[in-house]
């Protein structure tokens, strides 16, 4: 059963909706960052699994839980969200009006049992997370006996007053946040969640959180002055009529005369009492679900450089939905230079395209509506992929924002643009679209406000930007492109200052001039550097040590450190580190160490799709590693030691 604690009024619940924006005066949603996640068992070989807080996934596991016939040890995960960066700054726990924890049940697992949810109350990082002195949580807890459900789902538990109590703080009857435990309930409990590592999903642990702003009430207007009278009204009806008179003597008999007209009816009589009530008829069948006005986030996560076209994710819900927002972000932006590159969400008939413009690492485009059917694929593709003469974007988060389908919802592009062929054009500024749909600039225009053209009418060798003619070659302010500031980050050397200037285009800063290195450093190509560690200048300056080496005293030595992609590392310095999906980057001698580094047991040989792959046992589950083929460098791990054997694809972990 699951326990509620009345003194603090917690309850456990389930479901709950998130949304990127707050409006005011109306529910909104938002979603607590996760910062840290990870892990802490009583057995050795799982607690390897954890990777110092940079494992794939959470165990949850009581005492006596097993997997096949291996021991999992009892095993505690822990999560912290970060709330203050994530919520608007005004928010207090009044305006909290549901928050909802999600957790993914990883695929391929066999989740059993109940778990339990305690506040943390002490400070812990992932990275320093230890069995000797794990944090401390409280000592009553926040919810019991949760069943932990079915592999490739969702387990949904609200946490409304945890989160009110994390806003008040301590100083106002609640507590710091310092995160949640997840304890198993019973000694053979056993479950496994994605952790916000694990980006062959990417469903990592998220708080979403349904707000309300509820300003004060205005003061009371003054009484505005009378109005002119109205109309006359119709006739009313006819009063009571008044009593009868005393009764007359009593005449002679006359003849009978005709028949007259029946009279209106009588005043009915007063009501008589209310008789005993009949018994309850059965129970009517429930009516169907209304669509939902609640907003959710369908996310994709597109690793490495965009600067190839596929299919980044697919969603198909089991509802009806409209898509009503996209948003995308890049860990590394297009340079200023770098032609359009494109995102389109689509479900095959319609769609949404998204422009990543040279410089821009975001886009958003704002209120839309794109109705997608139940059972219809949702899809992220990589529509255009950049072509960067320097810097193309790479490691990427793409947010879909949905609710359910509502009456009368159709397609509306955002902001000004048109439907193509059933997807949304940008035609302010998209060459190939240029006002309208199919209007394409010709070569060396560029489409502005929906028209092609040449950039404005300056003279020759000047370019318009931003109403002024400038020289796009040496204007520092508009260096290569409009809007391009040249400037120069501080000099290594501390005191050291640079100058900026714009040469052919391209941004330059001087040689750093003053300064001086602190002790024990010398001056190196205008940098401090320390001969003694920096292996780019090591022992004398310009003395740059090999791949692989380190500096030492003053000397180069090999200590290059490969990664076998299972959370094991080795040193191999005659090999230089792979490149995932180079196969001429790999051997078998790479993947014996990798395997090597995993289990002490000897690796057999496989093959992966006609590509030679080694595979290697341990106490806590087996790996997969190809050296061969396009998928040199990727690996398979399980954590199952009797799961089905598995080659690894192109959105696995990699090795080096």
């Amino acid at each position: 059963m699951r326990h509620i604690d009345r003194n603090r009024g917690w309850i456990s619940l389930a479901f709950g909706a998130a949304a990127l924006l707050l409006f005011p005066s109306i529910a909104s949603a938002q979603s607590g960052t996760v910062t840290d996640d990870a892990f802490l068992s009583s057995n050795a070989a799982t607690q390897l699994l954890n990777l110092n807080g940079q494992g794939i996934s959470l165990i949850v596991a009581g005492s006596s839980a097993e997997v096949g016939s291996l021991h999992v040890g009892a095993t505690t995960s822990y999560i912290k969200f970060q709330l203050p960066s994530s919520l608007p700054p005004t928010v207090a726990a009044a305006n909290v009006a549901k928050a909802t924890l999600k957790l993914y049940l990883s695929l391929g697992t066999n989740p059993s049992g109940t778990i339990d949810i305690y506040p943390i109350k002490s400070a812990w990082t992932e990275s320093t997370l230890t069995t000797s002195s794990p944090p401390m949580i409280s000592s009553t807890p926040f919810a019991t006996g949760i069943p932990v459900g079915n592999a490739d789902s969702y387990l949904v538990v609200d946490v409304t007053p945890l989160v009110k109590d994390w806003l008040n703080g301590s100083a106002n009857g609640g507590f710091l946040n310092d995160g949640i435990a997840l304890v198993a309930a019973t000694s053979s409990s056993y479950v496994v969640f994605d952790s916000k590592e694990n980006i062959i999903t990417s469903h990592q642990p998220s708080l979403e959180i349904v707000l309300v702003d509820d300003g004060p009430a205005g003061p009371v207007g003054p009484q505005g002055p009378e109005g002119p009278a109205g109309l006359e009204g119709p006739q009313g009806a006819p009063g009571v009529p008044g009593p009868s008179g005393p009764t007359g003597s009593t005449g002679p008999q006359g003849l009978q005369g005709t028949p007259g007209t029946q009279g209106a009816q009588g005043v009915p009589g007063i009501p008589g009492p209310i008789g005993p009530t009949g018994a309850t008829g059965p129970q009517g069948p429930a009516g169907a679900t209304g669509p939902s006005s609640a907003s959710s986030l369908f996310p994709a996560f597109l690793p490495g450089p965009m600067t190839t076209a596929y299919t980044a994710a697919v969603f198909s819900p089991d509802s009806a939905i409209t898509v009503t927002r996209i948003s995308a972000a890049f860990k590394t932006g297009p340079d200023s230079n770098c032609q359009p590159s494109v995102l389109r969400v689509s479900n095959g008939a319609m769609g949404q395209d998204v422009r990543i413009l040279g410089g821009q690492s975001t886009d958003d485009t704002g209120a839309m509506s794109l109705p997608t059917q139940a059972g219809v694929g949702l899809q992220v593709l990589v529509q255009t992929p950049a072509n960067c003469s320097q810097t193309n974007p790479a490691d990427g988060n793409v947010l879909v924002e949905y609710r359910g389908q509502q009456s009368g919802d159709t397609q509306v592009c955002a902001q000004s643009g048109l439907a193509c062929n059933g997807i949304c054009e940008e035609t302010q500024s998209d060459s190939n679209n240029c006002g309208a749909c199919g209007v394409a600039c010709a070569a060396g225009q560029t489409c502005s406000g929906g028209t092609c053209g040449s950039g404005g009418a300056c003279s020759s060798g000047q370019t318009s930007c931003s109403g002024a003619c400038v020289n796009l070659q040496t204007d520092i302010a508009n260096c290569g492109v409009c809007a391009n500031a040249c400037t120069c980050p501080p000099g290594q050397i501390p005191g050291s200052t640079s100058t900026p200037s714009c040469t052919a285009g391209v941004c330059q800063c001087s040689a750093p001039t003053g300064g001086s290195c602190p002790q024990g450093q010398s001056i190196c190509n205008n940098a401090c550097a320390n001969l003694q560690t920096d292996s780019k200048n090591c022992g004398a300056c310009g003395n740059v040590c090999q791949p692989g080496q380190t500096c030492s005293n003053g000397t180069c030595s090999c200590t290059l450190l490969h990664s076998n992609g299972a959370g094991q590392s080795y040193n191999d310095c005659s090999d230089p580190l792979g490149t995932p999906g180079n196969a001429s980057t790999y051997n078998l001698k790479m993947a014996q160490e990798a395997a090597a580094a995993y289990s002490s047991a000897a690796p057999t040989s496989v093959s992966c799709n006609g590509a030679g792959a080694i595979v290697a046992s341990s106490s806590s589950g087996f790996s997969v590693w190809v050296y061969q083929g396009s998928l040199a460098g990727y690996v398979f791990v399980s954590l199952d030691p009797l799961g089905a054997f598995a080659c690894p694809s192109q959105s696995s972990p990699t090795w080096n």
